[in-house]
């Protein structure tokens, strides 16, 4: 299984440099899934996706951007990944379904997190809730917009009675950070 997830900080237009880096890092890595963060796109059709994928064989789901920022893109192969069920909820895109060759169910997650301190509380709680509730194997990515340690974020202020809050979470909810290749601040 390969996944990549990627906060592309505002996709742009088909053609424009953002928007071909990502498609070039699609088609290089060739992954069965992959998770976009910060699309900033109001809209998605099957043109927009089938540029970034690279060909046909394809299925997406799309959260919209609510003001300025957000928008979720969740995209994968169903040759290797044959989805029973997606989910679109405030803060994530949900897939469950079951790899090829596979005879369990999986679900990958597909997060952009809240920024206010009240709302990361109560999506961290409801994301436990339907943990809880669905027993199978779970892959989170995604951007929290929440940091776990002082030493993964530059020029900002840390807080450690946030960090520690949601260091809690992922205990509770029984995450594993899974060790990852690539820039300094890959998750």
């Amino acid at each position: 299984m390969k996944i990549i997830s990627l906060n592309v900080r505002g996709l742009g237009k088909v053609g424009k440099v953002r928007f071909i880096w990502v498609r070039d890092l699609i088609c290089f890595y060739s992954p069965d899934i992959f998770a976009i963060q910060e699309s900033k796109r109001e809209n998605i059709n099957d043109f927009i996706i089938e540029n970034l994928w690279g060909n046909q064989n394809y299925e997406y789901i799309f959260k919209s951007t609510v003001g300025f920022s957000g928008g979720l893109i969740l995209i994968w192969n169903p040759l290797k990944f044959s989805v029973s069920q997606a989910v679109e909820k405030e803060f994530f895109l949900a897939i469950k379904g079951k790899w090829a060759g596979k005879d369990y169910e999986s679900i990958v997650v597909n997060v952009y997190g809240p920024h206010n301190d009240s709302h990361k509380h109560k999506f961290w709680e409801s994301l436990e809730n339907i943990m809880q509730v669905n027993i199978v194997d779970w892959i989170i990515c995604g951007d929290f917009n929440e940091i776990r340690r002082d030493s993964e974020r530059k020029n900002c202020v840390f807080m450690d009675h946030r960090a520690k809050m949601f260091n809690d979470f992922i205990d509770r909810a029984q995450l594993i950070e899974i060790p990852l290749g690539g820039m300094k601040f890959t998750r």
